[in-house]
């Protein structure tokens, strides 16, 4: 998500822990990353950034093929993601339950048909 979470990033991260920057839903934010990561210098934290859309870009075939086997895998059951649905009409209990730590994976709200 980045913004300006980086700073409770950092603050829970093991020694030795290592964050990764997928994208940045919640924008830029206005924390120095890098006087934020001085603070936990003694953790010697590593922070690197998503290079999915750098490979998108660069090298299609690449993420082609690797869509295409994990596909392969789900149909053959060999991965199974881990996620429940409500249907939309309970979409404040299922936030209730996000906040409150009761969701495990993903949680999916279905249209009321």
């Amino acid at each position: 998500m980045a913004g300006d979470t980086i700073v409770q990033d950092l603050e829970v991260l093991a020694t030795l822990g290592h964050i990764v920057v997928f994208g940045f839903l919640a924008g830029a934010g206005e924390t120095n990353l890098q006087a934020e990561a001085i603070k936990h210098f003694s953790k010697a934290p590593t922070i690197s950034y998503s290079e999915i859309y750098a490979t998108y870009f660069s090298n299609f075939d690449l993420v082609k093929e690797s869509l295409s086997e994990v596909y392969r895998l789900l149909d053959e059951g060999k991965v199974k993601p881990v996620y429940s649905t409500m249907p939309l009409a309970d979409a404040a209990k299922a936030h209730d339950m996000i906040e409150s730590g009761k969701v495990l994976g993903k949680l999916v709200l279905t249209p009321n048909l």
